[in-house]
């Protein structure tokens, strides 16, 4: 099956704030109410502020264009931490070690990255069946590496609740858990006790 994009923004210059807002009402995830919540309640703003960017990903079907996924980049500067780095495959570290900037002080590296602050399927009448996982994943991956040959960097950052599934969806995909942090308290795990895993990738 072939897939196509739309960046958020371009979306709404074409059919209109009111009709992309009806666009994306229909986006549903049962297992994280805080995609959903984002992409219909903060995405557009923040797109049009410059602070991320979303592209929303299609599909046909009976040649009619189904909306079967969402991804959120936006630009992050890390901060990691020495013990974090020496935890990291040896060809992650090589790569960090040699790119990034080191505060001799702090004992930490500084590089840029691009966050993937948010990826689902749309589980709307079942479209989350039209796009695997991985191919999402490629995607996003793919639209980073472009931005990134224009701008700079070779980091792709990920957060992830402490969820064997989930992180194992990351780690086939070359991403290397650096580090973990408290929920935040707009985040629906805040009370849980569990913590938000980090993870990052080296794009070749």
């Amino acid at each position: 099956m072939s897939y196509f994009h739309i960046p958020l923004l371009a979306m709404e210059r074409e059919i209109g704030r009111e009709e992309t807002k009806k666009l994306i009402s229909s986006f549903t995830c049962p297992r994280n109410p805080d995609i959903v919540n984002y992409l219909k309640k903060s995405a557009i703003a923040h797109a049009a502020g410059g602070i991320t960017q979303t592209h929303l990903i299609f599909a046909k079907k009976e040649n009619v264009p189904v909306m079967i996924a969402y991804f959120t980049i936006m630009p992050k500067t890390l901060f990691i931490s020495d013990k974090s780095v020496n935890q990291l495959p040896p060809k992650t570290k090589a790569g960090i070690v040699s790119s990034a900037a080191y505060d001799e002080y702090r004992k930490q590296y500084e590089l840029p990255a691009t966050l993937i602050v948010q990826i689902s399927k749309n589980f709307t009448d079942n479209a989350n069946r039209m796009i695997s996982g991985a191919d999402l994943l490629e995607i996003a991956l793919g639209m980073i590496k472009k931005a990134q040959s224009l701008t700079g960097g070779s980091i792709v950052y990920a957060e992830c609740n402490d969820n064997k599934k989930l992180i194992e969806y990351y780690k086939p995909n070359g991403f290397a858990i650096f580090g973990e942090r408290l929920p935040e308290a707009s985040e629906n795990d805040r009370n849980s006790g569990k913590m938000i895993k980090q993870m990052l990738k080296i794009i070749d």
